[in-house]
């Protein structure tokens, strides 16, 4: 019988929050849209990380590595800072 009850609890709460969902679907596709840009933007800031942790691998960074991990910040900055 607890068993019944909670899955009617679970249902009834879904079935909740599927309608404030539709009621409020412009703002959803919105802010679905805005995280999908986040998450597209830590994608670049990992790969500049990956990138600047290959560089730093061997325990040295010449002066070719510093300018173009810097020119490569610079590039990031740019990127995460543009307006949508």
């Amino acid at each position: 019988m607890k068993t019944l009850a909670i899955w009617f609890a679970k249902r009834y709460a879904l079935s909740l929050v599927q309608d404030m969902v539709k009621a409020k679907s412009a703002d959803v596709a919105k802010w679905a849209a805005r995280i999908g840009v986040w998450i597209e933007r830590f994608g670049l800031v990992a790969k500049y990380l990956a990138t600047l942790s290959d560089r730093l691998a061997d325990g040295e960074l010449t002066d070719a590595e510093a300018k173009a991990a810097l020119d490569e910040a610079n590039a990031l900055a740019k990127e995460l800072t543009k307006e949508d």
